[in-house]
């Protein structure tokens, strides 16, 4: 999703007061809670398996966005 955020602020961006601003992206780590074994994993891909072999994960952190800051001078 951060390359996607990206790619539009570009393009969203140009030929406006914002077209010389820096955009920032911090991305958190995933992280998920195993539903076999309750293990809470970090995820790396969407999709990652428990090391008990389960990929029955919920998200559980990771898929937040918040604008921290704007500025315009």
């Amino acid at each position: 999703m951060p390359d996607a955020i990206r790619f539009c602020f570009d393009i969203c961006s140009k030929d406006t007061l914002l077209e010389d601003a820096k955009l920032e992206i911090n991305e958190i780590p995933g992280l998920g809670c195993c539903q076999s074994c309750g293990a809470e994993i970090e995820l790396e891909e969407i999709f990652d398996l428990c090391s008990c072999g389960s990929n029955q994960i919920t998200c559980i952190a990771g898929e937040e966005l918040k604008i921290k800051e704007i500025e315009v001078y």
